[in-house]
């Protein structure tokens, strides 16, 4: 008995390296299991999300399958309220959250701050150039800014295909639609106004007679995503502008008078972004659950549930695949000029202009 527990005691570390080494990944490099050792030691990996954890939910119990000991302590958030919180955890010295998961430009913002960290993701090579910027940004998701509308009150000639369709919608049968339009509240909301920011930046000679007909038409204003296809469904407003697709794509599986709209003049793509905390307290479990994101498994995981995946080897949902025709598509990837959003002059003067269109005659 006693040689027994001397060989089992001697083979305790190669066990435990065994079962580690299983856990690597097909195509990563053998010293990944060492990495996944000290993820596994540290136990938990908190991440502060603005994409809610009911749309990743498949993903999380698929991380939580592959590692176990890891467990994800996941926080849902804004994205302003998660710029916040990491400012002021990094301020007060004691670390921070693990992970920020919010729009590419608060992730900028983040590493233009100093709290975001660098890492170079073996699964790197099977992303877009774009997605990863300086080693510290990671774009995960893929996914069109849309128009939605009500099948049951916007009839088949009326569906606009581009913001001039709209426009002209809008100025053409300004009662039928008027109170019965939406979009985000650029003033309180920072996808609103990332969206519309970048309408107006982009496009200008489009977006800016397009916010004067939303305003003509008596816009209301939303401060969320999921209420806008509430509103949507339920007939409060026919149409909605400037939606990032995901919960409408999913929405539209089991609501038949729900129709989604990929402008052909041009479509946005959001790109939710990942960074890791430098101060994070539990920096070896982070760069596994990116890494995961990232991987093909987490990417089909989110897809399933139509976040647009980032890979090209991922099956999204057929709701957000561009008609062929249609012209140019711009996405919102992390870099340099994401920053404008947080710049004061330029939000000082775009919400004057957006606060202009929308009350003009």
């Amino acid at each position: 008995m006693a040689f027994r527990i001397f060989v089992i005691a001697l083979l305790a570390p190669v066990l435990a390296h065994f079962a580690s080494a299983q856990t690597v990944p097909t195509g990563y490099p053998k010293e990944y299991a060492k990495l996944v050792e000290a993820a596994e030691r540290e136990g938990v990996v908190t991440v502060y999300s603005s994409t809610d954890s009911k749309s990743v939910a498949g993903l999380l119990q698929a991380f939580q399958a592959r590692y176990p000991k890891i467990k994800v302590d996941f926080v849902d958030q804004s994205s302003n309220e998660i710029y916040t919180r990491f400012t002021s955890e990094a301020a007060a010295g004691q670390g921070t959250g693990d992970i920020g998961w919010a729009g590419s430009d608060t992730a900028v913002k983040l590493f233009h701050d100093g709290i975001a960290a660098e890492y170079v993701s073996p699964e790197a090579r099977n992303v877009p150039d774009f997605a990863i910027w300086k080693n510290a940004a990671f774009a995960v998701t893929y996914e069109p800014i849309v128009t939605i509308y009500n099948k049951r009150m916007v009839p088949a000639g009326d569906v606009p295909a581009t913001r001039q369709d709209l426009t002209r919608l809008l100025i053409d049968k300004r009662e039928t639609y008027r109170g019965k339009v939406g979009t985000y509240d650029a003033e309180r909301n920072a996808a609103g106004i990332g969206f519309l920011g970048e309408d107006s930046r982009s496009y200008p000679e489009t977006a800016w007679p397009l916010f004067k007909a939303l305003g003509q038409s008596g816009v209301k204003l939303f401060n969320s995503n999921g209420t806008m296809v509430e509103r949507v469904a339920s007939g409060e407003i026919a149409l909605a502008y400037n939606l990032a697709a995901a919960n409408v794509a999913e929405r539209m599986k089991t609501d038949p008078s729900i129709g989604m709209i990929l402008p052909c003049d041009y479509t946005l793509y959001l790109t939710r972004t990942v960074v890791l905390s430098k101060r994070g307290k539990h920096p070896n479990a982070a760069k596994v659950f990116l890494d995961f994101v990232l991987s093909k498994e987490g990417q089909q995981q989110m897809a399933d549930k139509s976040i647009g995946s980032i890979r090209a080897d991922v099956q999204n949902n057929p709701a957000l695949r561009r008609a062929p025709e249609c012209k140019n598509a711009k996405a919102l990837t992390p870099g340099p000029e994401r920053l404008i959003v947080f710049d004061p002059a330029w939000r000082i003067d775009f919400l004057r202009q957006w606060k202009a269109a929308l009350q003009a005659k």
